[in-house]
């Protein structure tokens, strides 16, 4: 199956502080159409009720465990794929997001992908010239965006989320449960 978009959040956040957490994790979930990741999110909304601050807004860490769990398992009734990276964070004052982001360019070139969309985030404005050359090396179409206008975004914050779970709070119940359709760094 050749997936077509990819949609990117991290989970983690991008510096090192006393108070941080020690990885960030891209996770990048990888569709046949744009529609199938609207129509997933749409889904969920629509069979689970959702403990959401946003309307029309999907975020991991507003869930409750069994929401999350749930809506991993109608996830996996589509066909997709998670590809993503984890940095461990060792040094204080780094912006960790442009290395992890290199990193998983890298391994989305070959994939050829149509369009790679990105959370955007009002603290990254100032990097975005800096991950559109990033993307232009490996030939990848990135546009940014919010996950309420892009539905494909919140399904990316569900694998970031459940990836961070895994590698940074040794939780894997939620990682486990995406059926193997993560590749691992």
């Amino acid at each position: 199956m050749k997936f077509l978009f990819g949609y990117v959040d991290e989970s983690g956040q991008t510096g090192l502080s006393k108070k941080s957490s020690r990885y960030l994790i891209l996770a990048c979930i990888l569709c046949k159409d744009k529609f199938t990741a609207s129509r997933i999110t749409r889904e969920i909304f629509r069979k689970f009720k959702l403990g959401r601050k946003k309307k029309n807004q999907f975020h991991s860490t507003d869930e409750e465990s069994e929401i999350k769990l749930r809506s991993i398992k109608f996830l996996n009734q589509f066909d997709y794929e998670v590809v993503y990276v984890e940095v461990k964070k060792v040094k204080e004052g780094v912006d960790y997001y442009q290395d992890a982001f290199r990193q998983l360019c890298k391994k989305l070139e070959v994939m050829r992908l149509e369009e790679l969309f990105v959370a955007s985030l009002d603290n990254r404005k100032k990097n975005v010239e800096k991950l559109n050359r990033i993307a232009a090396e490996y030939k990848i179409k990135i546009f940014f965006t919010k996950p309420d206008v892009e539905k494909g975004l919140q399904l990316a914050d569900l694998a970031a989320w459940s990836i961070f779970q895994k590698i940074e709070k040794g939780d894997s119940k939620y990682l486990d449960k995406l059926n193997g359709k993560s590749k691992a760094p």
